[in-house]
C-alpha cells in the first residue's frame, strides 16, 4: 500500500520547501536583511509567507503550517499580521 501523501504533488511541494523554510526559521542568531518580522518570536519574514503563497497556501492554517508560524510562546499574535498577507495576496491574485 502506498502513501497518498507521496501521489500529491502539492503536498509533497509544500513538505520540502516547508523543510527549506523551517531549517532558515530555526537559525535566530542570524537574523534576515531588511526584511520585515511577521513572527518575532520564531524570527519569520515575510517573504516566507510570500513564499506559502506563491506554493499554493490559500487559508491561513496552511499558511502557518506551511511556514512554522504561530506557534511562539506568545499566543500567536501574528496571526492577524498573516491574515492581512493572505487577504491582500487573494485579492490581487485572484
Amino acid at each position: 500500500m502506498t502513501n497518498s501523501n507521496n501521489n500529491n504533488p502539492k503536498k509533497n511541494s509544500f513538505k520540502n520547501l516547508s523543510s527549506s523554510i523551517q531549517n532558515n526559521n530555526n537559525n535566530k542568531n542570524k537574523p534576515h536583511s531588511k526584511q520585515k518580522m511577521i513572527c518575532k518570536c520564531l524570527n519569520i519574514p515575510r517573504e516566507n509567507f510570500e513564499c506559502a503563497l506563491q506554493s499554493g497556501c490559500t487559508t491561513i492554517h496552511e499558511i502557518l503550517d506551511f511556514t512554522g508560524a504561530g506557534i511562539g510562546p506568545c499566543g500567536a499574535t501574528c496571526r492577524k499580521e498573516i491574515q492581512k498577507i493572505l487577504d491582500e495576496y487573494l485579492k490581487t491574485n485572484c
